[in-house]
């Protein structure tokens, strides 16, 4: 029996942003190619905050669905809509959620 991650993530490469999360896209394919099996949750976070909020029914059905040993979080808010589920977590803050986003002055 493989090991089962559900990513929840609000970055996913699309036809209008196709380099968009490509990282997570990325690691998603190099733990498939492990062994590992792996389930996408995008979170459309470009639709603001509150989609976040929105979707943590969502998660839990995904969740209930796909049955993971862990669930791992891409970026904070991300982390926040996984986190109202049972199973493990582990969030990976990825820059500018933490750091703030660099600007001129």
């Amino acid at each position: 029996m493989s090991l089962r991650v559900l990513m929840v993530t609000n970055m996913w490469p699309r036809p209008d942003r196709p380099a968009l999360g490509a990282f997570v896209r990325s690691q998603c394919r190099s733990l498939e190619a492990l062994g590992v099996a792996v389930e996408v949750h995008v979170i459309e976070g470009d639709r603001g905050a509150a989609a976040y909020a929105l979707d943590v029914p969502a998660v839990r059905r995904a969740v209930d669905v796909f049955r993971p040993d862990l669930v791992h979080a891409h970026y904070g808010l991300s982390g926040w809509t996984a986190r109202w589920q049972p199973r493990p977590l582990v969030v990976s803050f990825c820059g500018d959620d933490l750091l703030g986003t660099p600007t001129a002055d």
